[in-house]
């Protein structure tokens, strides 16, 4: 592939046992038969996407002077705007690049929290892991354990948010094992508790910073009287 160095692939630091461009791109999906039918199931499109990108990102992280063919630079210029029509974005991240849902009640406070956070905020909407329980779970108790910090502040603004928070991360499986009352839940039924979960901390990671505004507010009044 014209735009990607093979160089820079061997480099790649999570091309894991893969040796050149064309085994990568079948180990996701795009075979030369699905390109020439032109019958790209969407997930294997984003993971092409995703890889370009990728490709893309480490030549710069490197500070590589790799001259991309004009039809290349066309190529990369599209895929924000394809992204945007699939109501995807993608987010650098130290060593790699991730395509994620577009989600307003994410980017409304990944710049508020620690970057560590604000990664596994965005890997949660990551394409890859719409379906995936066991990585959902990950998720929800990194973030449980950034929001357990200010346990007291969430239940004191409002407390019923923060009890509905606790009975999805310690009573459906994610800090615990599942609770004898949840267990029927099958396992689409407990990702869509996750995703309201999910939910419930982002308004309470906003509630603590608009909590925040109201003190500096209150501090601005009491200093200027």
């Amino acid at each position: 592939m014209g735009i990607i160095d093979r160089h820079i692939f061997r480099e790649w630091k999570y091309r894991d046992t893969i040796i050149d461009v064309e085994e990568y791109l079948t180990h996701i999906g795009i075979t030369r038969e699905v390109l020439c039918l032109g019958n790209i199931k969407e997930e294997n499109f984003l993971y092409y996407l995703q890889f370009i990108l990728n490709m893309r990102y480490t030549m710069i992280k490197q500070n590589k002077n790799y001259i991309i063919p004009e039809n290349g630079n066309i190529v990369l210029l599209n895929i924000p705007l394809i992204l945007e029509k699939m109501n995807y974005t993608y987010q650098n991240f130290e060593d790699k690049v991730i395509i994620v849902k577009r989600n307003a009640d994410v980017d409304s406070i990944v710049d508020k929290v620690p970057l560590s956070l604000a990664k596994r905020l965005l890997e949660y909407n990551d394409f890859r892991n719409e379906n995936d329980i066991k990585e959902k779970r990950e998720v929800l108790k990194a973030i449980d354990l950034h929001i357990e910090n200010s346990k007291k502040e969430i239940s004191g603004l409002d407390n019923k948010l923060y009890n509905a928070i606790g009975t999805v991360v310690n009573e459906m499986g994610v800090n615990h094992a599942i609770n004898k009352k949840f267990q029927n839940l099958t396992e689409p039924e407990l990702i869509k508790w996750y995703d309201k979960c999910f939910l419930m901390m982002i308004h309470s990671i906003r509630a603590l910073e608009i909590n925040k505004i109201k003190r500096e507010r209150e501090q601005l009044i009491s200093n200027k009287f």
